[in-house]
């Protein structure tokens, strides 16, 4: 796919955002397109159109996976692959497992400098390392300007910690 939402991209969605799968997961492959100047750039010798003939066939994944409750008095944040049912998302989207409310993905994620991305290490931010803690975390805002400064994430029982450094603290990772 030869757009800005091709493989790779992540895409905004009803009630979701999906990242594009690339053509190795497509079941068939549509029509062949030939673009020279791309095609040389890119080292290949021609590309393919996604073949498409209904809705819901490119094939695509939830991402990030971390996703949270949109009620401020729960902001649980979850991993939508412990708790996904196929029928439930394709009619309601994601719903947080503990109060059932919509949940949305987060909007933070990690990238290599190859470009691999990765959901945020919510438990690795909370621990400040590696840890094998499986509490349930929740994620607040303390002001709707979505500022990091004014987000912070706990444990069950534990204080809250503010991703005010979080840029600074991942680049060092």
């Amino acid at each position: 796919m030869i757009t800005t939402f091709g493989p790779g991209a992540i895409v905004d969605v009803i009630r979701d955002s999906v990242t594009i799968l690339d053509t190795s997961y497509w079941q068939e492959k549509g029509e062949q397109i030939a673009d020279g100047r791309l095609a040389s750039y890119l080292g290949v010798n021609y590309f393919y159109k996604p073949k498409s003939q209904a809705f819901h066939d490119v094939p695509a994944v939830s991402f990030p996976y971390s996703h949270i409750c949109s009620d401020p008095k729960c902001g649980h944040i979850f991993d939508i692959r412990e708790y996904f049912n196929i029928e439930q998302y394709m009619r309601q989207g994601v719903n947080c497992p503990l109060c059932h409310k919509p949940a949305y993905p987060s909007r933070f994620i990690v990238m290599c400098a190859s470009g691999h991305m990765d959901d945020f290490p919510w438990r690795w931010w909370v621990h400040k390392g590696n840890c094998d803690c499986k509490k349930k975390l929740y994620l607040r805002s303390m002001r709707p300007n979505g500022v990091c400064q004014h987000i912070s994430i706990k444990r069950i029982l534990d204080s809250w910690s503010v991703l005010h450094n979080i840029a600074r603290c991942l680049a060092l990772v």
